[in-house]
């Protein structure tokens, strides 16, 4: 039996287009697995992160088309951590490195440094540079380290345990000893061949100041810090500081507690080994100017730090993973593994009004394979909502899929009200959440870390 749309009487305006196109995008991502809004996904895990020991209180803040969208502080009260809020100064370890890098476009862009200059221009010291081979054999090496190299990590430095750790302040307590003791250890593939995450942002602090003729730090406040009106963010504590000053906290093995008693920066206001990939400090507050500075195309309430040229120059890709195997961990996913997150309130069934209720299934990868890919926003949104209709039942009468032509699928949906439109979004928005977590080893560095699988594009897509 064929559905007969004009055997029932709808009040009813037609959709208003514009909210479906806008509602588009929201429906897409909730069909693709997320079942809670960004603002609760988000708070849900600041406190995650709590519960499971990976941090104490921490603070967030997304940013959208150049506005605040969400800033949310969250406190564990647990016995040793401290409240914190966006003038808690914290230790930013490697969000140093993107600061370090404007840096360096500053001095590109003054023509005072070419990213093709050998790094030995500047650090005599690498002028003669070993390599290790795959067997862990030393030999001279035949590329020469350069500039480009230190900025996008394929220079073949890693990061380095003890006794070996490079970027100490208690061991060093200036840059040029640095650099000369860096310069002596072999790197691990010939520079330029490959990539490797490491000490490189803190050589090219060294870099900075043989050009500039400036110390690190006094660079980067003229140039960054002071123009963005960030002035917690330095690489030193005052004993006022310390008061503010929020540790990160560890959970590695037999580690555990917060950083204060565990870490190799000293924060001493006489130290002036200034590693620009570790060693600063700064606030939510501070370093959420930096941040929109970048989001501005290089500009923070009209001031120029640096050119839109240089923020495309530093958002390119230098390197193709894919032809580094080293770099790839394989895994498995056991299906019995994975957990579905549902809401109490979640149903398949909607109710349009007092006549007409819709019984949905669950959309799966070909839903969306099948799209066209020049389909509009309107089209997409008709064709998932259709393509997930199983019934449709008017009073006592149903209707099976199967029973219906996609037009009549569509006449129907074409009837819909914005509030019936909504009420039918509310399946996807409450519907099961597939998560898995599964811990992969980097085979270079030997980190363990966490990725999380959710929603149905990391499954299947």
């Amino acid at each position: 039996m064929r559905l007969s749309i004009n055997k029932f009487i709808f009040r009813y305006n037609k959709p208003n287009f514009l909210f479906m196109k806008s509602i588009y995008l929201f429906l897409l991502t909730i069909i693709l697995g997320c079942a809670q809004t960004y603002e609760n996904s988000i708070l849900q895990f600041q406190n995650e992160l709590i519960t499971s020991e990976k941090t104490g209180s921490n603070v967030a803040m997304v940013f959208k088309d150049g506005e605040v969208v969400y800033n949310e502080t969250v406190n564990s009260n647990k016995e040793g951590d401290k409240e914190i809020n966006e003038e808690t100064i914290f230790p930013i370890w490697s969000m140093s490195k993107p600061i370090t890098i404007v840096a360096m476009m500053t001095l590109f862009e003054k023509g005072l440094i070419n990213f093709d200059d050998n790094v030995s221009k500047y650090i005599p010291e690498f002028s003669e540079l070993q390599c290790k081979n795959e067997n862990g054999d030393i030999y001279s090496c035949e590329n020469d380290l350069k500039i480009l190299h230190l900025m996008t990590h394929r220079s073949g430095y890693t990061y380095y345990g003890n006794p070996l750790n490079f970027t100490s302040t208690i061991k060093y307590d200036n840059l040029d000893d640095f650099v000369t003791d860096v310069s002596k250890h072999p790197v691990e593939f010939e520079p330029g061949s490959s990539y490797l995450y490491g000490i490189n942002q803190a050589i090219l602090g060294r870099v900075v100041e043989v050009v500039t003729k400036k110390s690190f730090y006094q660079y980067l406040k003229e140039t960054i810090f002071d123009p963005l009106d960030m002035n917690e963010t330095k690489f030193y504590l005052t004993v006022e500081d310390r008061d503010r000053f929020q540790p990160l906290y560890i959970n590695s093995q037999s580690l555990k507690g917060f950083t204060n008693f565990l870490d190799e920066m000293t924060y001493d206001i006489n130290n002036k080994a200034y590693f620009g990939g570790e060693g600063l400090v700064s606030t939510m507050s501070d370093y959420s100017k930096f941040c929109i500075m970048l989001l501005n195309k290089g500009v923070y309430n009209k001031k120029k730090i640096i050119s839109e040229s240089s923020i495309k120059m530093m958002t390119r890709k230098y390197s193709n993973v894919n032809e580094n195997d080293e770099t790839k961990a394989k895994c498995t996913v056991d299906l019995d593994d994975v957990e579905v997150n549902m809401l109490e309130e979640h149903t398949n069934e909607i109710q349009i009004n007092d006549m007409v209720k819709i019984v949905f299934r669950y959309p799966v990868l070909d839903d969306m394979k099948n799209l066209k890919n020049n389909a509009t926003d309107i089209q997409r949104v008709f064709h998932i909502l259709g393509k997930c209709i199983q019934e449709i039942h008017f009073g006592d009468e149903v209707y099976q899929r199967n029973d219906m032509t996609v037009k009549d699928v569509d006449e129907f949906i074409d009837q819909l009200t914005s509030e019936q439109f909504e009420r039918l979004v509310e399946f996807f928005n409450s519907m099961p959440k597939l998560r898995h977590v599964i811990k992969i080893t980097n085979p270079k560095t030997k980190v363990e870390s966490e990725v999380v699988l959710e929603g149905l594009e990391s499954f299947l897509g």
